[in-house]
């Protein structure tokens, strides 16, 4: 706190007009936000670090709102993706310069609105609206606002309810409470957002702890065995290195109990499988085990990154990842960028076109590979289909290990959650982890107390539950009904003085 006071006090004393002074406080909030979702232990500066922000939106023309905007975001995402950089630095770049939108745009209609009496309630519901236009048609929900609070269980216990959305929301609220009180507006004003704040803290924290304590459906029940294979992203794809990976995934499924469903990363089988998957069985055959892993799958001339389920007996499923990532598996706008020397290098992985359950035993699987996860509509369409399981199987090699781990760890507790599933994660360095339906990590892979570049094999026990959330029901409620009550609000705005 003696922080923001000391922060309030210094852009007092300058007006909010010095230049760098402004980009200071813009890149601050930026930063501390996008910091927020780099450790568990640094969640909590997301609670503030909209405050100078919004201060300097107040102090500003609407075109300087808008740039000082755009700079906060372009450091709030390379404070959170600076590891894309490890693959691709021009990509990364165009990648910034897109997601700033997402602050620049919304912040010419929160400065509007930090002039409303309801100020509390319609600036968060915009920025709300923005991050799910984000996730839901700009292509990259990574990183929401409410996922920094992945840790923080019982709060989020709402999302079965109404998904990551309020959470956001209450994250937004607590800085233009904050907001309200270092401007001094009225006493009456900021009393009542800190009241509504309040209130619905109290809810999700009563709503999370009484989801807490309900028994747990328990009466069916599968063994399951995570590997984490720890293969070197530049030992992948290279011939002299098929043997030795091989070695290692046989190493690793000899270990895993018989009985068990044994689980491997993304892309982990060092050949191209053709479409009978012959290795493979013959793989699963002679060590009699049951295998779900990530292939590469050619069929004709196409190649898709494909999960495989293969019994002992030789029996096989599979399912296409439907949602490809760009610039990684293909090339958005190819024709219009093939004056790019080094875009028509690159091959496309063809794209599946079906939820696809792998059925095993009395599991019924929703494989989502690499970021599906970051998809709630595509895990919801899975369910509808009968999963009782997720399984997120991903290959994380390419950006070196924290944050980016961190950071994809994220959406999956928001997806076990919402839907009331076990999320299995199967990821090739790591994390490896059994989150249960409720969010929590029952059981993380560690070897030498450390969670990523190591290899091990986590072995545990799922319960299974064929419920329907209210979420899955009516997934994006918050949005429509947040959108009637904010135009409600601004229709009455004048009207209400406090």
């Amino acid at each position: 706190m003696d922080v923001m006071i000391n922060s309030r006090v210094n852009i007092q004393n300058f007006g909010v007009k010095n230049l760098l002074q402004i980009l200071f406080f813009s890149s601050l909030s930026g930063f501390l936000t996008g910091l927020s979702f780099n450790s568990p232990n640094l969640s909590f500066l997301i609670w503030f670090s909209l405050i100078f922000l919004l201060r300097v939106l107040k102090n500003n023309s609407y075109p300087k709102s808008f740039f000082y905007s755009f700079i906060a975001g372009f450091i709030h995402f390379l404070t959170v993706v600076f590891w894309i950089g490890f693959v691709t630095r021009l990509g990364l770049f165009f990648l910034l310069l897109y997601l700033s939108l997402y602050w620049a745009i919304p912040s010419l209609g929160i400065k509007k609105l930090l002039e409303k009496n309801f100020n509390f309630l319609l600036v968060p519901l915009l920025w709300v609206v923005f991050e799910y236009l984000r996730a839901k048609w700009g292509g990259f929900g990574w990183a929401l606002f409410g996922y920094s609070q992945f840790k923080n269980i019982a709060l989020i216990q709402i999302v079965n309810l109404l998904g990551v959305w309020p959470v956001s929301f209450l994250i937004v609220l607590f800085n233009v409470v904050l907001f309200n009180f270092l401007e001094k507006r009225k006493l009456s004003q900021s009393l009542l957002s800190l009241l509504v704040f309040l209130f619905l803290l109290s809810s999700f924290f009563f709503y999370g702890y009484s989801s807490l304590k309900r028994p747990s459906f328990k009466d069916k029940s599968s063994l399951v065995s995570l590997v984490q294979p720890n293969i070197a992203q530049e030992k992948k794809w290279q011939t002299i290195y098929y043997q030795e990976i091989k070695d290692k995934l046989v190493f690793l499924l000899r270990q895993a109990p018989p009985g068990s469903l044994v689980i491997f990363p993304e892309a982990s089988w060092p050949y191209s499988a053709g479409k009978d998957f012959a290795e493979l069985k013959l793989l699963a055959k002679t060590f009699k085990r049951d295998i779900l892993m990530g292939v590469v799958e050619k069929s004709e001339e196409n190649y898709f990154n494909t999960a495989v389920l293969i019994s002992k007996q030789g029996r096989f499923s599979k399912y296409r990842k439907l949602k490809l990532v760009p610039f990684g598996e293909y090339i958005p706008l190819r024709r219009f960028l093939s004056f790019i020397s080094v875009v028509n290098s690159f091959g496309d992985i063809s794209a599946g076109k079906e939820v696809v359950l792998l059925n095993y035993k009395n599991l019924r699987i929703a494989t989502l590979i690499c970021f599906e996860d970051l998809f709630p509509d595509l895990v919801r369409d899975f369910v509808r289909k009968g999963a009782n399981v997720l399984v997120n199987i991903t290959n994380d090699a390419w950006f070196k290990g924290y944050p980016q781990v961190i950071q994809h760890l994220q959406p999956a507790v928001f997806r076990a959650i919402e839907e009331r599933r076990y999320l299995l994660r199967a990821a090739n360095t790591g994390i490896s982890c059994i989150i249960s339906p409720q969010g929590e990590i029952e059981k993380i892979l560690r070897v030498n107390n450390k969670k990523i570049f190591v290899e091990g094999l986590l072995n545990g026990k799922i319960f299974l539950s064929q419920d329907e959330t209210f979420y899955s029901q009516w997934p994006d409620i918050f949005i429509y009904i947040g959108g009637i009550l904010g135009l409600v609000l601004l229709v009455f705005d004048k009207k209400i003085k406090f």
